[in-house]
Parts: structure tokens; sequence; C-alpha cells
């Protein structure tokens, strides 16, 4: 096997860009006196074996070392767990000046496109991570860790554990155990970094470094400057699971929900901030996908949220650690929520049986920040989302028009709505009357005269006169003169609205009659007869009697009063 790595070289200069060899000085790997291509390996010559990594032999007489994985504590030698081969040819240190040269350049080059504040953070981090790996550097991206010095943890990776302080403590001490091979490894990794950066984003880290800064703390310095690792971004991590929501993605797509999730879980685990309580919002969010009555979907998960449910009453009592290893062993962990709701969802989806993907695609659908909005924790209903939606502009209302106004020759609106028409229209009129603001598109020909200011005028030594018949000013005739039609637009119809002055003036068209049923009985005819002969002033008088001194009597008081009236007539 060894022998066949000797088909596998370095990349060729011709496929490198062209860079300036480094003198001898700058790369310890090259410091001892370099022989040639053609000078041929003894003994003596064999290379000395690095700390992180081990010496291997091309062929019989060629011999290299080769460096990468991950670091015991106290810089001892590889970790058991790290790999006792090489996985790569660029993990090879050659003792040769020309492949050693091409084999340095190839590390410290970096990416073709360059990483900016815009990129995402977490592809460049993985992008960098493997080229590590790939060129037997990723030792050098180890350091203690913050909490027990017993581990190393990969600073890349888990960059939230540390900041740029504790880096250069921990790095500094680090730094006394290195080899020749870890120093130009450190600063090959170094280059590659910096030379992956946009100008303007290097040119910052740049002025943040000091000459004797390692790797992790420049790759710390680049997360300070584009993120923040305070408490406060733990928080806006934490709101944002809270406040996802399945509807913000098109088809309620639960994989890029669970991507989005994992992401910043991840982030928060590593920084020692993750409550698996979040776990338990993640899931009740993922029951809320899949559209009503999708019971297929929901069943085993709602089963998964019972076993969660009293998981988290059983860590409640204990540490971060022990909380950490129940979870894992009940496999309840939100990488595990988010494999059995994909999982779900990705069944449901490929059988074309996931309602929410089967639905038109709403062409007036939220944009992503819209949703963040809709999603907020903040009680507002799907209802009221969905009215928002309707309420936002259409596209042809929102896109912004190109070209420059044919009024002014300015960008930024058509003539219809220039500027200039409101100056003109105020320089000519400063009482703003609503005729001049109506009829500024019209010809003055059609405008007719303002009150006072008489019906005709000269124009270019020509004299107008205002027919109010043809509705135009004109140099033939007058309105008196006029012999044609009349042109007056016809008098508008009434408008259909209910109006009150077109109700009827008589009030009695709003009362009818209706028959009542009195709760009394009428008083007898023979009763009637004999009242109706009697004298009026003496009724009055005994109803008013009765009303005062027996009030049980008021009924027949009321008898006596009624036939006032006919007592009356009698007279």
């Amino acid at each position: 096997m060894l022998r066949s790595l000797k088909t596998f070289q370095v990349p060729s200069s011709s496929d490198l860009p062209e860079m300036a060899s480094p003198t001898p000085t700058s790369d310890p790997v090259t410091a001892s006196p370099t022989p040639t291509v053609s000078d041929p390996i003894v003994a003596s010559d064999r290379p000395d074996k690095p700390i992180m990594g081990n010496i291997v032999s091309l062929s019989r007489d060629d011999w290299s070392a080769w460096t990468g994985g991950k670091p015991a504590p106290g810089w001892v030698g590889l970790d058991p767990s790290a790999a006792d081969d090489i996985t790569s040819p660029n993990q090879l240190r050659p003792v040769h000046a020309s492949a050693s040269q091409k084999g340095y350049n190839f590390r410290r080059t970096g990416m073709t496109t360059l990483f900016t504040q815009a990129s995402s953070l977490v592809d460049f981090q993985n992008a960098v991570w493997d080229h590590l790996v790939d060129c037997g550097m990723d030792t050098i991206a180890y350091l203690p860790d913050p909490e027990s010095a017993s581990v190393m943890t990969n600073v890349v990776r888990s960059h939230s554990r540390y900041t740029v302080a504790t880096a250069k403590t921990l790095s500094s001490q680090q730094i006394l155990r290195y080899d020749k091979y870890d120093k130009s490894n450190d600063l090959a990794a170094t280059k590659f970094l910096l030379s992956s950066l946009d100008p303007a984003l290097m040119s910052k880290i740049k002025e943040k470094m000091d000459d004797d800064d390692s790797f992790h703390v420049v790759w710390l310095q680049l997360i300070k400057t584009i993120q923040s690792t305070s408490i406060e971004r733990f928080e806006d991590l934490k709101a944002a699971i809270k406040a996802r929501h399945p509807s913000q993605y098109a088809g309620e797509n639960l994989e890029a929900l669970a991507a989005d999730y994992r992401k910043d879980a991840r982030e928060l685990t590593t920084a020692g901030q993750y409550d698996h309580n979040l776990t338990h919002t993640m899931l009740k969010t993922f029951l809320l996908a899949g559209g009503a009555g999708n019971e297929d979907f929901r069943f085993p998960l709602r089963s998964t949220k019972q076993k969660l449910d009293q998981a988290l009453l059983d860590i409640g009592y204990k540490e971060k650690s022990g909380a950490h290893a129940h979870m894992v062993a009940e496999k309840l962990t939100f990488q595990d929520i988010c494999r059995q709701a994909e999982d779900a969802y990705r069944t449901q989806f490929d059988r074309k049986e996931w309602p929410p993907a089967s639905h038109a695609p709403d062409v007036r659908a939220p944009s992503a920040t819209f949703g963040n909005v809709a999603a907020a924790p903040t009680g507002i209903t799907r209802a009221e989302v969905l009215t928002l939606i309707q309420s936002q502009p259409s596209g042809a209302e929102t896109t912004t028009k190109k070209g420059n106004c044919h009024k002014c020759g300015k960008p930024g609106h058509w003539a219809n709505k220039c500027p200039e028409l409101n100056r003109k229209s105020g320089s000519s009129s400063s009482s703003g009357s609503r005729q001049d603001r109506t009829n500024k598109h019209k010809s003055w020909r059609t405008i007719p005269p303002l009150p006072g200011t008489g019906n005709s005028k000269k124009v270019k030594d020509k004299t107008f006169n205002w027919c109010e018949k043809c509705r135009r000013w004109t140099v033939t005739h007058t309105t008196a003169t006029h012999t044609g039609g009349d042109r007056r637009p016809p008098a508008p119809a009434p408008s259909p609205r209910a109006n009150l002055s077109m109700l009827a003036p008589d009030p009695s068209v709003w009362m009818f009659d209706f028959p009542v049923k009195p709760n009394i009985t009428s008083p007898p005819r023979s009763l009637l007869n004999l009242m109706r002969g009697a004298n009026p002033w003496l009724l009055f008088a005994l109803s008013l009697a009765i009303c005062a001194f027996v009030p049980n009597l008021v009924t027949l008081a009321i008898y006596l009063a009624s036939a006032i009236p006919c007592a009356l007539r009698a007279k």
C-alpha cells in the first residue's frame, strides 16, 4: 500500500497560482540543507518524526513525514481516536525542496470564492475544516476546552465556546510545545484563512491581529467581526427557534425547517446555552404542519411528545451533563426529533400525500422576512396573518419603475406624478382651486373662465369668446350667437343612495294603526247613558275625589272622566 502512495503527487506548480517561493527561514520544514531531487535518500536523511503524525515509507529509500488528526491533551501526540495512517496524500511532508515548496503553497492558497460578511458562515466553516483535514493541518485547530483542560476541542466548529481573550491565553501555552511541523501548519493555515477572505474583510482582521497570533486567534477574530458571541446573541437564537412556523416555508417544507433548527441548536449546544425545553418547542411546531386532519403524520409525533414530556420532568433535577446523557439515551435530542419529523414528512411527500404541497402556489405568498413577522410570538392568529397577506400591495404596485420622467428628465417617477406639475400649477394660481387641479391636464380651450374674469380673452393677437353651449373658447361666435346643438352635459341623475331630503315631508306616513286589546272591560251601556245626561263638572269633581281619597277606585274615576265629553255634547 505504501508503494502505491508514490503515485499520489501533490499538485504541480502549473495548477497553482504564481507565488513567491518561501525562504528557508519562513518555512521550518525547509530550514535544513535542501537535497536536490536527484540526490539519493540515505538513512541519515530520514525525516524527523512529527509529534502529531508519523513517518511513512514511500519506497525502499524514500521516506516522508505526515501530519493530521485530533491531538491528545498536553500536546504529547495524537489522540487514540485519531487515524494511525494517512487518508490524503496532501498530509505528506516530503523532504525534497521542490515537492515541499509545492505542498506548502497548496496548503496556504486560499479558496477561489472569497468569503464576505454576507456569505454563509456555516458553508465557509465547513469548507475551512475540510481543507485543514485534507492537508493534515486540523491538529493545530484544537485547543484545551475552557471547562476542562483534559478535553481538546475543535475551535473551528466549536467557536462559540471561546472568546478571543481565552484563545490567546490557551494558544500561547500550547504553541510552546509545537515542533517544526506544527509551526509550519499553523502558519500555512493562517495564510490560507486570510487569503480566503474578501479584501475589505481581510483588512479588518489584519488590523486586529498581532504578529504572533495563532490560527485559533485569527479564526475567532473573524467570528467576532461577523457575529456576536454575547449572551444576547444566544437569546436571539432561542427566540428564533420559538418563532419559527411551518407556514414560513414553501409547501411547509419540514426538511428546510429542521435544517434551520439544527443550525441554531448546534451553536447553542457548543456554547453550553442549549435548553432541552427548546426541543419540546420544535416538536410542537412540527405538529402544526401537514394540514388539518393529517393524523397519519401527527400520530407518531404525538407518541414521541408524550415521551419527551416525561423525559423533561425526569431531568429537572439533573445537571447539564446528566440531562444531556439522559436525552441521548432516550433518543429525544433535537437531532432525533428533527430526524423523525423529516422522515414522516418525506414519506408523505414522496407519496404525494402531503396536503400543503398539493395546493396551488400563491402568487401573493409572503416573503421569508414577512413570515418571521407572521410567526413572531405576539399572539397573532392565523386569520390575522392571512388578512395581512391580502392587504399587501400586488407585485405590479410594488415594482420600481425604471427610466426617466418624460416631463423633467429625472429618474424615480413618471410624468403623471412629476413634481414639476405641482410647482407649475401652484405658481399659476395662488388660490389652488379645485378647478385648477382638476383641469391641469386639459387643453385651455375647454377650461371655462373663472367667475368675474369675463367671457373673452386674447391669445396670440386673436380674440376668443367662451361659448357656454359649445363648452369651449372659439373665435367664431359667442353663447348668444351659437347656432348648433347644445353640447352641455346633461344634469346628473340623482344618487341612488338614501337621502333624507327625498323622504315624504308628512310624518304620518311613518305611522300606522294597530289594534290594542284593552286590559279592562268597557263600562256598561246603561251607566254611560246615565252619565251622558249628568253635569260634566260634577263628573270631573267626582273623578278627582275618587282618585284622591279612594286610590283603589282609580279605574272608576277614569270611567267617569271618559264620560265628560259625552256630557258636554249632550249639553
